[in-house]
């Protein structure tokens, strides 16, 4: 298993008509997957209002079985999210 995470850069999608963005060219090998998320998940609160996070994510991502179809990856990160906020 590789875990490969690249940083964000510049502003949002779709916040500013005519932004200009950066690319980061990188190549993904037989079986590995990308995972692309939104403010909405990293943003989800428990109910003392602490953020998922980034480092949320990570976490999962960095202690999990990753060979996992991407709908198994996805069920379990959405599976997590949802445990961080109580239901």
């Amino acid at each position: 298993m590789h875990l490969l995470r690249i940083a964000s850069s510049g502003v949002p999608i779709g916040i500013f008509a005519g932004a200009r963005y950066e690319s980061t060219p990188f190549t993904l090998a037989d079986g590995e997957q990308l995972v692309l998320v939104t403010d909405g998940i990293t943003e989800s609160t428990d109910g003392s209002d602490n953020e998922y996070g980034v480092e949320g994510l990570w976490s999962l991502a960095s202690a999990g079985d990753l060979e996992l179809s991407p709908e198994q990856a996805v069920s379990r990160f959405l599976e997590d999210v949802e445990r961080h906020r109580g239901g």
